[in-house]
């Protein structure tokens, strides 16, 4: 392992303890499913924040204002960067190596550098997945959260179960 996953960790950890921002600002009318009209521009544009996320990645976090998210996304995208480099260097360090053991006695060089190349190679391209991961999910992210923008968080919530037997048939009543 490298000594990288430890920064990579701080990051998480510090961009973590600015996740207490939590949104208090709407309210649902129950009863026939309508928003509240003093709502305004508490709801945010899914196709907007997932643009934005897709030109540029954590600019729908910051359009959802989800801004503690943002140094993980560049985090993660930095370290993903990072390794692939370091691992594109090894790769081609053991590529010469592995050329220069050809030779005319033994014309398929050594398998021992051969297996390390191919090794390297996998790592590297290992991270160019992580990186196209990183960002399809960074651009998920920003339009499940701009869906969820004005879900009222309130503390007063509460949810009501209850089974039952009618007319010889099983229900279950969900009550949120």
């Amino acid at each position: 392992m490298r000594n990288y996953y430890l920064i990579f960790l701080i990051v998480l950890s510090v961009s973590c303890s600015f996740s207490q921002n939590v949104r208090y600002s709407s309210q649902y009318e129950v009863n026939n499913f309508s928003l509240d009209a003093q709502m305004g521009d508490s709801l945010k544009s899914p196709v907007k924040a997932v643009v934005m996320s897709a030109v540029l990645p954590g600019l729908g976090q910051y359009y959802n204002e989800s801004y503690w998210k943002i140094p993980i996304i560049y985090g993660l995208g930095a370290f993903f960067v990072y390794e692939y480099m370091e691992y594109n260097k090894d790769f081609k360090n053991y590529a010469d190596k592995f050329e220069a053991s050809k030779t005319i006695d033994n014309p398929y060089g050594s398998t021992y550098l051969k297996n390390y190349r191919e090794h390297y190679r996998d790592k590297r391209d290992s991270f160019i997945w992580y990186g196209g991961f990183l960002y399809l999910i960074n651009i998920l992210d920003a339009f499940v959260d701009s869906h969820l923008y004005g879900f009222d968080v309130d503390e007063n919530l509460s949810v009501g179960f209850k089974p039952g037997i009618s007319n010889n048939a099983f229900f279950i009543k969900i009550r949120f």
